[in-house]
């Protein structure tokens, strides 16, 4: 199976490029969702664990996943990652300006560990979309 990718026009984000310069990017697309149940299912098909031991499992993590992110804690997850929470602000000259009004983002970041990082490696890559010689359906001119 391989990760399956589009090409997209979008802005050039180089500063030395002109504003309205574009170019193509390969944008990933899901094959599929694997949902929660089915993950538990699978994890438990492949140790001595019940699917109802495995969500056990999962749903304490997200427990202990929120307690010590709340509280500004890095979590390890063996060699899954690290899962950390992140801020994101204006910024301002002089400190004494600052305030928790100009946070505007909040989100919880997850940095794969070396296993992870190490299977993209494997990723195999398919085209979706058709590329634009393609699209003419054929060559001008004919034999």
């Amino acid at each position: 199976m391989a990760i399956k990718y589009k090409l997209v026009l979008r802005r050039d984000p180089s500063k030395s490029s002109p504003a309205d310069s574009k170019l193509y990017y390969a944008q990933s697309q899901a094959n599929g969702m694997c949902t929660f149940d089915e993950l538990c299912d699978t994890v438990a098909d492949r140790s001595t664990a019940t699917t109802g031991d495995v969500k056990l499992v999962l749903d304490g993590l997200m427990r202990v996943l929120r307690t010590r992110l709340l509280a500004g804690d890095v979590v390890q997850v063996g060699e899954l990652g690290n899962f950390r929470a992140t801020l994101g602000s204006s910024g301002v000259v002089n400190k004494d300006n600052f305030n928790t009004e100009m946070i505007k983002t909040r989100r919880v970041r997850f940095h794969p560990g070396v296993l992870l990082k190490d299977m993209t490696r494997l990723f195999k890559v398919e085209r979706i979309d058709k590329p634009e010689e393609e699209e003419g359906g054929g060559h001008e001119g004919g034999v």
